[in-house]
C-alpha cells in the first residue's frame, strides 16, 4: 500500500512539473510586479495605479476603490483613465489625511 502511495505521489508530482502553467510566471500582485527581478511598469497610469493599491492595502479601504469603479462601471483599475486615476487618488489621500487628523471630508456625512 506503502508503495502504491509513492509511485502515485511520484507520478502526480511528474505530471504538475510538466504541465506548461508550472513554468509560467506568477500572476502579479496588486503593486505590478509578478516576480522578484521583473522589470516594473514606470508609466504614470502604473504609478498611479500602485499608489492607489497601497493605501487602499495599508489602510483595508478596497471597498472605496470598488464603489469608485461601481459608479462609473468600470470592473478594474487598469480601466480608469489618467484623470479618474488622479482623482482617485486624490480622494484615497483626502481619506487618509482625514483619518490621520481625525478630521472629516467636507462632501461627506460627519464620521463621528
Amino acid at each position: 500500500m506503502e508503495l502504491k502511495r509513492r509511485f502515485m505521489l511520484e507520478e502526480l508530482t511528474d505530471l504538475l512539473l510538466q504541465s506548461p502553467t508550472a513554468k509560467s510566471q506568477p500572476p502579479p500582485n496588486s503593486y505590478g510586479i509578478s516576480a522578484p527581478g521583473m522589470r516594473l511598469d514606470t508609466s504614470k497610469e502604473a504609478r498611479l495605479r500602485r499608489q492607489i493599491a497601497r493605501i487602499a492595502d495599508r489602510y483595508h479601504w478596497w471597498s472605496a476603490v470598488t464603489m469608485f469603479l461601481d459608479n462609473r462601471a468600470l470592473s478594474s483599475l487598469e480601466e480608469l483613465s489618467r484623470p479618474q486615476l488622479e482623482d482617485l487618488l486624490d480622494r484615497m489621500n483626502g481619506y487618509v489625511d482625514a483619518a490621520e487628523h481625525a478630521c472629516d471630508l467636507p462632501d461627506d456625512l460627519p464620521a463621528r
